[in-house]
């Protein structure tokens, strides 16, 4: 869980480097302003840029942004993600596993129950969270 800015003033041009973690945990915007179109900023939360601005978008999560190109483009590329444009996306072939599924769900909730402090479940109301609390009573 990242995103940060890199200022590497050793190249000349100074260069600016931004990432974002793949999952996209972590905010990070990116805006322009018309006053200064040469320009890009950075900020993680909305609130520093939304008055100075004309454009800001969220900074895509698995992308880097470099300076010297200019642009942003994507750093994890799994192969479920590629679209029709960049290939055809590998639709798995054997079926899933719904023991070995069920059996690795439990042995990690069973982990997380190692505690010497209480512990709790926050319950979404998705199935999720209530297979989770339902496998934590089982064990406990």
């Amino acid at each position: 869980m990242f995103s940060f800015v890199l200022l590497d003033e050793s190249s000349t041009p100074p260069r600016i480097i931004a990432a974002r973690d793949p999952i996209g945990i972590t905010t990070l915007y990116q805006g322009w302003s018309s006053s200064h179109p040469d320009r890009v900023y950075f900020a993680s939360e909305l609130k520093a840029l939304a008055d100075e601005f004309d454009k800001i978008v969220s900074f895509p999560p698995g992308h880097v942004y470099d300076s010297r190109t200019g642009k942003t483009e994507r750093y994890v590329k799994p192969s479920w993600w590629l679209t029709d444009q960049e290939g055809e996306a590998r639709v798995p072939t054997k079926p899933a596993d719904l023991e070995l599924l069920r059996e690795t769900l439990e042995a990690a909730v069973r982990k997380r129950l190692m505690s010497d402090v209480p512990y709790g479940v926050l319950l979404s109301g998705g199935l999720d969270s209530s297979l989770i609390a339902s496998i934590a009573a089982r064990e406990t």
